[in-house]
């Protein structure tokens, strides 16, 4: 988080750019001091604005520290039980936030999320999706 946090430092980044965007893919068991490196993130004037989604991965993920990571409460981190999941769930991800990071002020303005965001909808094909017998995590 420190890492990002540095990489969003003002200096780092254009005065009018769109929206940083940033997907945490992890299994939410930091190795490190994430909640120092989160409040470093959110010191940051493009941290408090990044659009942040998280992806757990494995049946063990600690959703509650995926949860800190995303700052849209109408978005919980998406799981992914297996490798073709998890491809699905970074796809959506991705293109979810990029569309909300490049949407014109005026159609997309959401109070929900930061940036230029309306509250961003998951298919139901990506929520809750259950554990099959072959997954490998």
């Amino acid at each position: 988080m420190s890492e990002l946090a540095n990489a969003m430092s003002v200096l780092n980044m254009p005065e009018r750019g769109l929206t940083p965007v940033a997907v945490l893919v992890s299994d939410g068991q930091p190795t490190d001091d994430f909640l120092a490196g989160l409040a470093n993130l959110e010191a940051t004037p493009w941290g408090k604005k990044a659009i942040r989604l998280a992806v757990g991965i494995g049946r063990d993920a600690d959703f509650e520290m995926l949860r800190r990571f995303v700052n849209q409460p109408t978005c919980p981190p998406f799981h992914a039980h297996n490798a073709p999941m998890l491809a699905k769930q970074i796809s959506f991800a991705s293109t979810a936030a990029l569309k909300c990071a490049s949407a014109p002020h005026s159609q997309t303005r959401g109070q929900n999320l930061p940036g230029n965001c309306a509250p961003i909808s998951v298919p139901a094909s990506l929520q809750n999706v259950p554990v099959e017998a072959g997954d490998v995590w």
